[in-house]
């Protein structure tokens, strides 16, 4: 009966090794090139509801703030803000809610001292972007529609 060397398959694979790794990385990735998506039809005039995707928040108090939406019982973090700076945060999943017209406000937690509160406000389609100016103080805090 025929064997074959040690060395015959070193030699083997030093050489089909390599090739056989590049026929399979290349089907591979040649596998994902079929796929193709589907283009998603624009919202007419009549569906097209504007959702605002995030407020603009300007910090100009000396507190890092973590900022809250709260609308009915819900209250939802949307993020931090350092001093004396403006962020936009985004609405993720309460843009939706926010639409409906259902009084909202925000508040701002500072690692220290009380709280900041907006006045209430309601969105309504193509209204604008929700943008919270906090002040030094809570009376100098104030939200408004761009």
């Amino acid at each position: 009966m025929f064997r074959r060397s040690g060395s015959v398959y070193r030699r083997l694979s030093h050489g089909a090794l390599p090739v056989m790794m590049c026929v399979l990385l290349g089907a591979c990735a040649s596998a994902g090139a079929a796929r193709h998506v589907e283009p998603v039809a624009a919202p007419s005039a009549t569906e097209k509801r504007e959702v605002p995707t995030h407020v603009v928040v300007n910090n100009r108090s000396g507190d890092r703030v973590t900022v809250f939406i709260s609308q009915g019982s819900g209250t939802w973090r949307l993020g931090e803000v350092e001093p004396y700076s403006r962020q936009a945060l985004p609405l993720k999943t309460v843009a939706t809610g926010l639409l409906c017209g259902t009084p909202a406000f925000f508040i701002g937690r500072p690692r220290m001292g009380a709280p900041y509160r907006s006045d209430v406000f309601a969105v309504n389609a193509s209204d604008g972007i929700p943008t919270w100016t906090i002040g030094t103080s809570t009376a100098f805090s104030y939200a408004s529609l761009r």
